[in-house]
């Protein structure tokens, strides 16, 4: 006889976990929202690839449900728990279109995802093209951020 059961699975009003399709190592995905510091946290350490910059890394992602226009403003603090590679996801229509700002303190010898620092990219059917930040040819390094160091990000679009 089953007296109690919780699937824990309500999910988080107004945003939509997304797992693109891959082989995913670790996880599960496991995102999760802190009442008291009223934050979102991702605790699995789920990934696709180890290897240094792989052209198949694939990204879990944590979606708003609003639709923002042609012009907007976002913005968000963000803190990085390790070295892993976290960021911000904009303009999103599906899990293989996108834009999004990446930061990681992962020093890789190879050049590729994800970059080292701060880096700005759009994926189009998939495939990543580089935008700002490092690893474009007019960047220069200027942001790393500290583990468990709040910093804020501000993303501004004005049209396309």
């Amino acid at each position: 006889m089953l007296l109690f059961e919780d699937d824990f699975n309500r999910g988080i009003p107004g945003w939509t976990a997304v797992q693109p399709t891959a082989n995913y190592l670790d996880g599960p995905l496991r995102w999760q929202y802190d009442i008291v510091s009223e934050s979102f946290l991702e605790q699995s350490n789920i990934y696709t690839d180890a290897a240094d910059a792989s052209p198949s890394a694939t990204a879990v992602m944590l979606i708003n449900d609003a639709n923002a226009g042609t012009n907007f403003t976002y913005k968000a603090r963000l803190t990085a728990g390790d070295d892993d590679a976290f960021g911000l996801i904009f303009g999103y229509r599906d899990a293989n279109n996108f834009y999004r700002v990446t930061f990681t303190r992962q020093r890789r010898t190879v050049p590729g995802y994800p970059w080292n620092g701060w880096n700005v990219d759009r994926k189009v059917s998939n495939v990543a093209t580089n935008l700002f930040g490092h690893g474009t040819p007019d960047h220069v390094e200027s942001f790393f951020n500290t583990q468990y160091q709040p910093f804020d990000v501000t993303i501004a679009v004005t049209g396309n």
